[in-house]
């Protein structure tokens, strides 16, 4: 990613969260560690889904745990959040089969298309998903 877009991300995306509240963001046993070596334990900011058995980042009231403040907004912490988060709004659709925006989470979605044509982006998106969260 470039640094224009990468601020331009951060920025629009600390002023909405949107996809901040009611998170379903999987998390990786490498996520996990990141965040656990800030000090977290686990069981702080992860459950694990019963359905599926795949951790996932807590909600408090509706938001995730680590979402701090109104408009503009804080991640406690940003520079170790979740992959997941750091590829977001791109995302896989497993129905089409390829790397998309998330047009149902993500208001601004058409401020980052240029994510989907970005090949560098979408292999890491895909390598992520089958060799850390083994999704396929």
């Amino acid at each position: 990613m470039n640094t224009e877009n990468t601020a331009t991300l951060q920025d629009t995306c600390m002023s909405c969260a949107a996809c901040c509240h009611d998170t379903e963001m999987l998390i990786s046993p490498a996520d996990m560690e990141q965040v656990s070596a800030l000090g977290y334990a686990i069981d702080s900011f992860s459950i694990i889904d019963p359905e599926t058995g795949e951790r996932m980042l807590k909600n408090i009231n509706g938001s995730c745990v680590f979402l701090e403040g109104k408009e503009p907004y804080t991640c406690k912490i940003y520079h170790a959040r979740p992959k997941g988060c750091r590829f977001f709004p791109l995302i896989y659709d497993q129905e089409r089969g390829r790397c998309t925006m998330d047009r149902e989470y993500c208001p601004h979605w058409r401020d980052f298309t240029w994510m989907e044509t970005d090949k560098t982006l979408v292999r890491e998106l895909l390598n992520f998903l089958k060799h850390d969260l083994q999704l396929f």
